[in-house]
């Protein structure tokens, strides 16, 4: 289980996994955050249930449209740099979708920002597999990081 996978993890291992656990958080936590704000903030605006289910689905389509094209650039470009530009573009996306006004100028940002995610998410994934030598170590880790995930960011 998750406490026997952090133990059998070496004191470096454990600290890259709290980093990217941290990182990971606070992605999802930004997008979190903007979800209950989204309706009250589309009523105001006039955007209708149309233009909140727009606004919601954006980052999810951009993930899923981004996630392959993602795992390419991390494997150029490096998995640090992939993790850092993703999470700003998905920081951009967020702080675009407080200061947008109209529904044109908010599914971009949130796109943006899903765009951003995904890229993070791919960097974070491929460095996380790149952790460690020891081959069962691997699931061990990627239990720790995502059980830390998962158990400390509401969903």
């Amino acid at each position: 289980g998750f406490f026997a996978a952090w133990k059998a993890c070496k004191g470096e291992e454990r600290r890259q996994l709290v980093v990217l656990s941290i990182s990971g958080a606070a992605l999802n936590l930004g997008f979190g955050v903007v979800i209950p704000a989204l309706p009250v903030l589309s009523q105001e605006l006039g955007f209708g249930a149309t233009g909140v289910g727009l606004l919601l689905a954006a980052p999810s389509l951009a993930r899923v449209m981004f996630n392959l094209p993602a795992g390419a650039l991390v494997d150029s470009f490096g998995r640090v740099p992939c993790m850092i530009a993703g999470e700003m573009f998905a920081a951009l996306g967020c702080l675009g979708t407080g200061l947008a006004l109209s529904l044109n100028t908010m599914l971009p940002v949130r796109f943006m920002g899903g765009t951003g995610a995904a890229l993070a998410a791919a960097g974070s994934a491929a460095y996380l597999a790149d952790l460690t030598e020891r081959p069962h170590l691997k699931l061990d880790c990627a239990c720790v990081a995502f059980g830390c995930f998962f158990n400390f960011v509401p969903l």
